[in-house]
């Protein structure tokens, strides 16, 4: 369990470096959506495990899975350590294992694809696209850190966990 933890630890470090990078494969395959919608659904997330029948291509399961996900499968399950190992090795082990497995997956699978296309194309693509349009690489880079800044971690790590978008409900935790 530790060693996942770590790997999961700093696979999210690596993810913070990249996020606001919302551009091009990135976005055309909703990466950001995918891999780090939080808070996370930890009632989606219980509910695919009891049933065992999900998706996670369905973009609606975008907040029960990614690292938030991972987060909840990994350290939310229960108060100790025992509790959280009792969780995988019980009655329905076998499935919240099997989750946490394509959740994992979902994320590699993402992020070679992303990874691959840039690779293939799309770098070209971006370098070429210089100038000072407003579809140019440059305007993309600056309206994408703009928006990130804007939402994803103003609002995320700061106004969430703050209450703020919550009734005055904080959630340091989140």
């Amino acid at each position: 369990m530790a060693a996942l933890r770590t790997s999961w630890e700093n696979a999210y470090k690596a993810w913070q470096n990249v996020s606001m990078f919302n551009i091009g494969p990135a976005e055309t395959s909703f990466l950001r959506s995918y891999v780090n919608t939080y808070p996370t659904n930890t009632t989606t997330i219980e509910n695919n495990v009891s049933s065992g029948n999900y998706n996670l291509r369905d973009i609606n399961l975008n907040d029960a899975q990614g690292f938030p996900a991972l987060d909840y499968l990994l350290f939310g399950l229960g108060e100790t350590d025992t509790e959280i190992l009792n969780v995988y090795s019980g009655i329905n082990g076998e499935k919240y294992l099997n989750y946490l497995t394509d959740v994992v997956d979902r994320i590699d699978t993402l992020n070679t694809e992303v990874l691959s296309d840039w690779q293939d194309n799309y770098r070209a693509i971006f370098v070429t696209n210089n100038g000072a349009s407003s579809n140019s690489s440059t305007n993309s880079l600056v309206n994408d850190w703009m928006e990130y800044y804007e939402v994803a971690f103003r609002n995320g790590k700061i106004g969430f966990p703050a209450g703020v978008f919550s009734d005055g409900s904080t959630g340091p935790e989140r």
